[in-house]
């Protein structure tokens, strides 16, 4: 089994947050599935020291790196890509799932949060915001690091994060798979970001994104949470979407417009999309609130 280690500086936290950290260790020894990336074990040195967090990884780095690779390489018509995204997807909802049933929230789900192996099988991590190479895909404002690119409008606006919140990062997930690793809103602010999901100009369907998908993209981005699908029914949706998937040919286009709609993809309102592709965690537990009424990791 290959490892991850996350490195953290005792001098670095203060008290209340170290405590924090102890009963994050606690609790998510208890997280244990196929698809998320598990605490393997702790190792706590004395004050002022280096500690350890050790978690399993994957042998293929991240699903952002991955697709990064295959934008380059792989024709974008072939069936193959969308069976694997399939897969892919469906891993990953299998996971949220899970997450959901044991009453967490992610609240960073997102391509390079996504580990990967060879045979693209997945597991759900939360490192990436101590990656160096991922800093710009977060917005440091009064001592947070916010994935606003891949925040509910909720979440924005109101600091609220429940499962709904993380179905809308799974839709700019889907979008990221789609559009090869392209950033989310690329090219712009973080701040002019936040005024793009307030005023509902959201991302446009990537080239060849066959528009089943993309309209599910859509009815995770629904301005009121309660009318944005759950984990257990987008499973639903991308269980017909397999089926449907294995009887096309290699050479049709992958529309699939022949599954039926479901009833999430009838309230699809109609969106003012802004921002096209180019055509070429922390987890959070939602019954254990801090004094801002969320407990984060």
């Amino acid at each position: 089994m290959k490892l991850k280690v996350r490195s953290i500086c005792q001098k670095d936290f203060h008290f209340n947050q170290y405590e924090i950290l102890l009963f994050v260790c606690l609790v998510f020894r208890h997280i244990r599935h196929t698809n998320i990336s598990c605490l393997v074990g702790i190792c706590m040195q004395p004050e002022n020291a280096l500690s350890l967090m050790i978690y399993e990884r994957l042998n293929d780095g991240d699903l952002h790196e991955y697709l990064l690779q295959r934008s380059t390489t792989v024709n974008l018509y072939q069936q193959r890509e969308l069976t694997d995204f399939l897969y892919i997807s469906m891993q990953i909802l299998s996971g949220m799932i899970y997450l959901t049933e044991k009453n967490f929230v992610h609240n960073d789900l997102s391509a390079k949060n996504i580990l990967i192996s060879e045979h693209m099988d997945i597991k759900i991590s939360n490192i990436a915001r101590y990656r160096p190479k991922y800093d710009s895909d977060y917005y440091k404002i009064a001592n947070r690091s916010l994935p606003v690119r891949w925040m509910a409008i909720e979440s924005l606006l109101s600091g609220i994060y429940t499962e709904m919140s993380d179905v809308w990062s799974f839709g700019i997930l889907l979008w990221e798979m789609f559009s090869y690793g392209t950033q989310p809103y690329a090219g712009r602010t973080n701040p002019e970001v936040i005024e793009m999901i307030r005023d509902r100009k959201l991302l446009s369907c990537p080239p060849n994104c066959p528009k089943r998908i993309y309209a599910l993209m859509c009815s995770c981005w629904q301005e009121l949470s309660e009318q944005r699908p759950t984990f257990t029914e987008l499973m639903r949706c991308f269980r017909q979407f397999e089926d449907k998937s294995a009887t096309l040919s290699s050479t049709a286009s992958s529309s699939l417009v022949d599954v039926p709609p479901n009833s999430t993809e009838s309230q699809i309102p109609k969106y003012r999309t802004f921002i096209s592709p180019p055509s070429a965690p922390s987890f959070v537990r939602n019954d254990v609130l801090s004094g801002s009424g969320r407990f984060e990791v």
